[in-house]
């Protein structure tokens, strides 16, 4: 298991909206970045008295759309059952399928104070540029509280 790492990203608040930028050397690290950085919105990375694992997978065309139901799935883990991701495991990572798993607590929702609340992931605003010849590949999602 990789050590917890707090995911580099830019973040720009507008009224209730959360814009959210990321950029990383490689597809794989830009999902694991995307998934951390929501999480660490809500509450610092790997602060949890008992561990668990969340199985994701999103079967949708497009890099945008792939990290867009990412984003999506962690943010229902924390609204049903609490779970926040501290740790991503990806098993695949291509075009059409991406699975993996999430690793993390549970923790109640009292216990969470974040800066800025977040919902959802709004849709349609997650766009992914692929890196490639040097340039990072970079992500930006929209988050509403």
């Amino acid at each position: 298991m990789n050590p917890i790492e707090r995911p580099v990203y830019g973040l720009t608040v507008r009224g209730e909206e959360l814009d959210v930028e990321i950029a990383a050397p490689d597809w794989p690290a830009l999902v694991t970045a995307a998934v951390l950085a929501v999480s660490d919105l809500r509450r610092p990375l790997g602060e949890f008295q008992t561990w668990t694992a969340r199985r994701v997978s999103a079967r949708v065309h497009g890099s945008s759309a792939q990290l867009g139901r990412w984003v999506k799935e962690s943010l229902d883990d924390w609204k049903v059952a609490g779970f926040l991701p501290a740790l991503v495991e990806l098993e695949h990572a291509e075009e059409g399928r991406l699975s993996g798993i999430l690793r993390g607590g549970c923790i109640e929702a009292s216990d969470v104070h974040p800066a800025h609340p977040i919902a959802t992931v709004v849709h349609g605003s997650t766009v992914v540029t692929p890196g490639g010849g040097g340039a990072p590949w970079r992500a930006r999602f929209t988050l509403r509280g």
